[in-house]
């Protein structure tokens, strides 16, 4: 029988950069994700499988469907109808099942959600203002005036501000904690309609429709440091940011621009043959997919090598979703006990269980969002002891996100021990990278010893989701 003492430390330590999620079993491991584009001309979604980009399903809604967003779970859909104040959330687990329609003040065009899934930002053309709504239950909050069109809106990792751009030229920065406009200067531009924020919260880009640009945000002043020319005019044409937050890929006329966001320089323009819109990234940011409507397909680019594929066989008339719509987490399954998002600290954003920096821990771009940085010598991420790490005689499993910087064998990812934790003797259980490149994961109590150790060809600076079950 497995044990697991009361008197225990769980650390994370040594070599990667990484992030961590802890669950209980029976536990599915995360599926890839899916990417839900919506059809204005039938009022469909086709669910796009990002692993093998095939088609899965096709469900049928109602109305001219437009803004689209995703929570970082992957476990719900919200999607709004261009002429009208309706927004339907799908159930994006169980057969995207429909378990709600909300009703805003006025009618929708754009809508964003919070980094945690429990507020939905709407962007009200009519009226000019955004509406608060809980992403819960669809009830309002409040509503917030001052906007020009609003159309795109976009919320920072941290959850602190909402941007708004509007068709009437200008970018409105919302305070989140008051619900309250802390910033209506950005003007004086073109009609705005796409928008995205750096994985940092530092820039968000805005993409100029009528001038076939891209404007560029420093969030920290709330200033415009740059005006990137070059784009070509469009529409309500989408912009998405790179996981690592290098690039930029923004669209007009027939083609895709991909902007080095180091010195804000075009470093190549792809051409997709028609006028795209929808523009979005899988989580790793390896393929990028931009939608067609004149011709009722997918454009994916492959951001490494830029070619193109296309996918026609299952998309609906006039795909044209506008805002994130590629789930960019992983389904949360039931008995989740631990997760950490390393958004700039080491909090447990699931349960209780939060961590502690020591050393020279910090921080760096992950393949969503930020990462734990640990150097492999004296930085590590230590979770003091609480009942639920103790799993008992049942199963759990560990998940998580590696990059390693060396190759270097017993470089330790995760572990719990009892009593010291640099005497081998007493970790409970543990996650390492081995010798003669290896996975090693060992489950061990005072009796009883169970060690699996697999042969992988693992490379350093690449991103690996590894899970042990």
């Amino acid at each position: 029988m497995l044990n697991l003492f009361s008197q225990s430390r769980y650390k994370v330590v040594l070599f990667p950069i990484l992030i961590l999620s802890l669950f209980w079993c029976p536990a599915d491991i995360p599926a890839a994700p899916f990417a839900y584009v919506t059809n204005r001309g039938d009022s469909t979604i086709s669910v796009i499988d990002i692993a093998d980009d095939t088609v899965t399903s096709h469900p049928a809604l109602s109305g001219t469907l437009l803004g689209v967003a995703i929570n970082q779970t992957g476990t719900k859909g919200y999607f709004s109808r261009v002429y009208d104040s309706n927004i339907t959330v799908l159930d994006l687990v169980n057969s995207n099942a429909v378990i709600g329609t909300f009703t805003a003040a006025a009618t929708v065009h754009g809508i964003a959600l919070n980094p945690d899934g429990t507020r939905l930002y709407v962007a009200m053309r009519d009226t000019g203002s955004i509406q608060v709504l809980d992403a819960n239950t669809g009830s309002s909050i409040t509503t917030i005036s001052g906007m020009s069109n609003p159309t795109g809106l976009v919320v920072t990792p941290d959850g602190s501000r909402v941007y708004v751009a509007n068709w009437g030229g200008s970018v409105v920065v919302v305070d989140t904690a008051t619900n309250s406009v802390i910033s209506s200067a950005l003007t004086g531009m073109g009609s705005l309609s796409g928008i995205a924020v750096d994985p940092a919260g530092s820039r968000v880009y805005v993409y100029d429709s009528s001038n076939g640009a891209i404007r560029v945000i420093d969030t920290g002043t709330n200033s415009l440091t740059a005006t990137i020319t070059g784009i070509g005019t469009g529409d309500f044409t989408d912009v998405a940011v790179s996981p690592d937050g290098s690039r930029v890929y923004a669209g007009g006329g027939t083609n895709i621009s991909v902007i080095q966001t180091s010195d804000n320089s075009i470093i190549k323009t792809i051409s997709v043959g028609a006028a795209p819109a929808g523009i979005d990234m899988d989580p790793a940011g390896a393929k990028l997919y931009v939608t067609i409507p004149s011709a009722n397909s997918v454009k994916i680019i492959n951001t490494s090598t830029y070619d193109v594929s296309t996918i026609t066989t299952g998309i609906g008339s006039s795909p044209f979703p506008f805002g994130k719509f590629i789930a960019q987490g992983f389904p949360v399954t039931n008995g989740l006990v631990s997760l950490w998002r390393a958004e700039e600290n080491a909090n447990d954003s699931i349960g209780s269980n939060n961590g502690t920096l020591h050393g020279s821990a910090g921080f760096t771009y992950g393949v969503r969002g930020s990462a734990f940085n640990l150097n492999g010598t004296d930085a590590y991420v230590d979770i003091a002891n609480t009942a639920s790490m103790d799993f008992g005689s049942g199963d759990f499993s560990i998940s998580l996100w590696m990059n390693l910087n060396s190759l270097a064998s017993d470089q330790e990812l995760l572990h719990k021990s009892v009593g010291s934790l640099t005497d081998n003797t007493n970790k409970t259980y543990f996650v390492e990278y081995d010798a003669s490149n290896s996975l090693r994961f060992r489950v061990s109590d005072p009796s009883t010893v169970n060690d699996l150790t697999i042969s992988t060809s693992l490379n350093v600076g690449q991103w690996y989701h590894i899970t042990a079950v």
